[in-house]
């Protein structure tokens, strides 16, 4: 059986099967934001497109696996502010982001509720437009 890794990196997002790699990670994305700690809903629309750009211009995606298996630097983080502990699930995720897009739009951030630096919030976005797009179900958390 095949193993399907993701690694959501600073400036790239690599697939192991197929072997394929992004041109976009948490890092880059983060730097296109104009406010920190948190940017713009606009800023957010154009970080979707750009997600979105970067998934549709490779082909060879069209077919993934919909459980990858991923233990990159903001993974844990992400699993922490779902209460997830080994898999991620979509729902999950889509909770995570939509409580990110609320305090964006003004809603108070409970202390503790998600990490405050952008490099995460660029993350959880990359990692729900993979979600989305590829439909990738579950996303396993492994050493």
């Amino acid at each position: 059986m095949a193993t399907h890794t993701l690694i959501i990196g600073p400036d790239k997002v690599e697939f192991s099967t197929p072997p394929v790699t992004l041109s976009i990670g948490y890092a880059s994305l983060a730097a296109q934001f104009t406010q920190t700690p948190y940017p713009s809903e606009q800023d957010v629309e154009n970080a979707i497109m750009v997600v979105e750009n970067c998934i549709h211009a490779e082909k060879l995606l069209r077919n993934l696996d919909s459980n990858q298996k991923c233990n990159d630097s903001w993974i844990q983080s992400v699993a922490l502010s779902t209460g997830s502990q080994q898999e991620l699930t979509q729902d999950k995720i889509e909770c995570l982001f939509n409580d990110i897009a609320d305090i964006i739009a003004g809603r108070p951030k409970r202390q503790g509720e998600f990490p405050d630096e952008p490099g995460f919030i660029a993350y959880v976005t990359i990692l729900r437009e993979l979600s989305h797009h590829l439909n990738i179900q579950t996303f396993t958390l492994h050493n």
